[in-house]
């Protein structure tokens, strides 16, 4: 089953994807299609997609979407409606409850037993379930940077760990996780191993002086008050979790639980933020106008303030005034804290990251990749701290995303990067810093050095802005694929060869150092034609390999041909283009080891047959203009954007016995033309002129003189903003 994505996919919510149906069940069998949490009533509420929960209810349907997660009394009431006036049938109804009760037949609700019905409590958490959960944090960490050998650790002699940082006593869940009954963080992993632990989480510690003049305490009921002295004020760590105070938490010392300000009154909550709406999530913002800290909720805005008796509320307040000013004591600093602590250590963790509740989830991104300056901070501060001490400084980035931080990277001794693992997080790092696992995880993405890399975060065209290893051509932070060892490992390529399932490929991977490692042997594909516009490299296959130190190992690996498939857009479907590919092999995807060039037979892809339908969508280049799905009949035009000339382009196009051109477009605004180029003139071939129309939807039909010469060319449709334009054809 699938779950479709709240989001549109060319101007289209995905619930009304027709691809649901005519790919996903026709082509590849799916099961049933369910909508995501609340998306049913958005077609009309959020996407504005229809005017009736019944005509969105009709449209689903017929995309190929089962079932409407919503509220029963709008998905009722939208069904009977659309019954009622003729917008759907009973089979259609039928249809979609049967495809959901298939799969629970399938999965054997409705069988008198399965093997399931005897499970306990027992069978849950078992001693191998640990172990497998261990297995999968270890292998998950990757060791970024290790240029001094600073790692591992020998603990028989670096055994008294300064541990700071706010990852480094949190384990943490992830968006849409599962609980655990246990959870070890990186703090219980290294006291575990027997090592001296020096704990600080590194936030600053303030105290609250509120509009009235008092301090903030915290009452026998958990709510906050201003009525008390400095002397007796509550202490707060101020957990800054971004650059602009977006996302902030006030943390209460003596309990270690987070403020909630969503309701009317601020009060502590739990030790943990973990929820769909984050309370715990408060922006602090800086008033220069009055002096002053402004805190309000992250998600309704409300500002804190001071109501009777000194109770802290929350209001609505367009125009901040001085009666929600609040002022920030500082109690202690917290570089300074580690800074001080970290000279009396043998070595020193700074466990920075994200926290994958609040900053970037489901609904809100990041606005920079930059490691957040709280952290950058920490580093620096460290780093300089114990420059003539010998201590090294070991940086472990605990988060759910890359960074850009090439200074912090140079400023720590050792770098170590892994997600919220899990419960064995805290015992999986452990391990790899004091060396009972050689590091040999690779990183699924690439790192970018800096924000000025990416293109706006809404264009998903990443052949055209050139994104991702596939792509990219620019400096990388760390490419795709990256991931250092404890071990040394030799490349020699044995051989490659074709087998009837595609290409197997034998690489003899020997560990050249004193100590047992894995390696993950990558092997990458590129076609050498220009044709097309292909991928720089991609990734066809890979295979984590064991070898013991001073050893050889042979990688075997089989890439099928299918792996080197592109989709052909003339025909509309997949092949394998008949020319010359290299095969690069290495440890990630800008350190290859091997390669070599072979020439694979498969077809030729033809010119395109102008003689047939053309759809407009399957462009071979574009500028400035976007993709429009119509929710009722499936079918995507091109649309010129506001401004400039929009312009798409197809190439290899055979022109031979051609005396006019059939255009199906539409011109909203007012009567428009379409220039049709040929390579690289500048004078029009040919030119279509589009009447007025009554909307995007109200296509016309047009056809044109266009005599040009005979041959394989490339053809360039020209034409202004808002122009709407669905397919073409030749006679």
């Amino acid at each position: 089953a699938v779950m479709a994505a709240y989001n549109e996919i060319n101007h289209v919510p995905a619930v009304l994807n027709p691809e649901l149906k005519t790919v996903l069940k026709d082509k590849w069998g799916l099961g049933f299609v369910i909508t995501d949490g609340g998306d049913f009533s958005q077609n009309v509420t959020s996407h504005h997609a229809f005017a009736s929960h019944a005509q969105s209810l009709a449209a689903c349907l017929h995309a190929g979407t089962d079932i409407m997660l919503d509220d029963e009394g709008c998905v009722t009431a939208a069904a009977r409606k659309a019954l009622a006036d003729g917008l759907i049938t009973e089979e259609d109804l039928d249809t979609a409850v049967g495809n959901m009760l298939e799969s629970r037949f399938l999965l054997g609700l409705f069988d008198a037993e399965t093997p399931y019905d005897h499970l306990t409590r027992a069978d849950v958490n078992t001693e191998a379930d640990r172990a497998l959960n261990r297995r999968a944090a270890r292998e998950g960490i990757v060791l970024l940077d290790n240029p001094a050998g600073t790692l591992p650790l020998e603990s028989a002699v670096q055994n008294r760990i300064g541990l700071f940082g706010q990852n480094a006593d949190r384990c943490l869940k992830d968006w849409y996780t599962g609980y655990s009954d246990y959870l070890c963080t990186i703090r219980n992993g290294l006291e575990e191993c027997g090592c001296d632990v020096v704990y600080d989480c590194g936030w600053d510690i303030v105290k609250l002086k509120a509009p009235n003049g008092k301090f903030v305490c915290i009452g026998e009921d958990d709510f906050l008050y201003a009525d008390t002295d400095e002397e007796h004020a509550a202490e707060f760590y101020l957990c800054e979790l971004d650059d602009d105070g977006a996302w902030t938490n006030l943390c209460h010392v003596q309990t270690g639980r987070f403020v909630n300000g969503c309701g009317m009154f601020p009060k502590l909550s739990g030790t943990e933020v973990y929820d769909w709406m984050t309370g715990e999530s408060l922006r602090l913002a800086w008033s220069e106008r009055l002096q002053g800290c402004i805190f309000s909720d992250r998600l309704c805005g409300k500002v804190f303030s001071v109501g009777e008796g000194g109770l802290v509320m929350t209001k609505y307040l367009a125009h901040p005034d001085r009666s929600c000013v609040f002022h920030m004591i500082s109690v202690s600093d917290g570089w300074e804290r580690m800074t001080a602590l970290a000279k009396t250590c043998h070595a020193v963790l700074y466990c920075g990251g994200s926290d994958p509740m609040q900053v970037a989830r489901e609904c809100f991104d990041r606005r920079s990749i930059a490691l957040p300056a709280v952290q950058r901070e920490h580093l620096q501060k460290l780093s300089e701290s114990l420059a003539e001490t010998g201590i090294p400084l070991i940086h472990v980035l605990v988060s759910s995303y890359p960074y850009a931080m090439e200074e912090q990277i140079q400023q720590a001794d050792a770098t170590l990067w892994t997600c919220h693992a899990g419960p064995e997080l805290g015992h999986a790092v452990a391990d790899v810093i004091f060396g009972a696992y050689n590091p040999a995880g690779r990183l699924p993405q690439t790192w970018y050095p800096d924000d000025e890399c990416l293109p706006p975060i809404g264009n998903y065209d990443i052949m055209q802005t050139e994104m991702t290893c596939r792509w990219y051509r620019g400096e990388v932070l760390f490419p795709f694929g990256y991931g250092l060892s404890y071990s040394r490992f030799d490349y020699v390529l044995q051989y490659i060869k074709f087998i009837p399932e595609g290409i197997h490929i034998t690489v003899k991977v020997t560990n050249t150092s004193l100590r047992d490692g894995e390696e993950v042997v990558q092997v990458y594909a590129r076609a050498l034609s220009d044709r097309v516009k292909r991928p720089v490299v991609q990734l066809v296959g890979f295979t984590r390999l064991e070898v013991p130190a001073g050893q050889m190992r042979k990688a075997k690996l089989t890439i099928p041909l299918s792996e080197l498939e592109i989709w052909d857009v003339t025909r509309e479907r997949f092949c394998l283009e008949t020319g010359d590919y290299e095969i690069l092999i290495g440890a990630s995807s800008r350190d290859i080891r091997c390669r070599q060039t072979l020439h694979i037979e498969g077809e030729e892809i033809p010119p395109r047959d102008l003689h047939q339908t053309v759809k407009a969508e399957f462009w071979d280049e574009q500028y400035r203009t976007e993709l429009h799905t119509d929710p009722q009949t499936g079918k995507v035009q091109v649309r010129g954007l506001e401004g400039w000339h929009s312009q798409i382009s197809f190439r290899n196009c055979c022109t031979d016995d051609i005396t006019q051109i059939t255009l199906r477009g539409a011109a909203p605004n007012c009567e428009t033309e379409v220039q049709m180029y040929l390579d690289n003139e500048n004078t029009p071939a040919a030119k279509i002129v589009l009447p007025v129309c009554d909307g995007f939807s109200d296509i016309q039909e047009v056809t044109a003189p266009f005599m040009p010469p005979r041959g394989v060319h490339c053809l360039r449709l020209v034409f202004p903003q808002y122009t709407c334009i669905e397919s073409f054809r030749c006679q």
